[in-house]
């Protein structure tokens, strides 16, 4: 089963400032674009709705399988 995530995004360059919503989890990328169409006329997002994002997920599939590193797990390659 695939699934369609909402979620938004915006970054304030000149504040460096950020903020985020996951919106909802829908179970077709015509209904998450709707929903976009429902949620640009709200204040939180007006002015900023080209910052919408849809994600495709398989339902019971991992998407990221390395797990975490960091600079210190790098230095013997160096």
């Amino acid at each position: 089963m695939i699934v369609y995530e909402l979620s938004w995004w915006y970054l304030d360059e000149e504040s460096g400032k950020s903020d985020e919503q996951v919106i909802a989890v829908y179970s077709s990328e015509q209904l998450a674009q709707k929903a976009i169409e429902r949620f640009k006329t709200q204040p939180r997002f007006i002015g900023h709705e080209e910052d919408f994002y849809i994600s495709k997920y398989i339902i019971n599939h991992e998407e990221w399988k390395d797990g975490y590193f960091c600079s210190d797990d790098l230095k013997g390659d160096m």
